[in-house]
């Protein structure tokens, strides 16, 4: 999971991100768009975290791990 924000036409751009690595590089999966600047909210980390969990499917015993950036520290999501 990660975030990147941009100014594009004087408006900020946020994109928040779900992906999978392959080959050195990521490929993202699913995101959440917002006209901010700074962190994200927690609310929208846990509904792409929810969006994914209905996305994928798990065989019994199966793991994902996920990996964050700094900012996602102490977030309960």
């Amino acid at each position: 999971m990660d975030r990147t924000e941009y100014k594009q036409r004087g408006q900020w751009v946020q994109i928040l991100m779900i992906g999978v690595a392959y080959k050195g590089m990521s490929i993202a999966l699913l995101w959440h768009t917002a006209n901010r600047k700074g962190n994200c909210s927690q609310l929208a980390s846990r509904d792409l975290l929810s969006n994914f969990q209905k996305w994928i499917q798990l065989d019994k015993g199966q793991n994902i791990y996920l990996t964050a950036d700094w900012e996602f520290i102490g977030m309960h999501i």
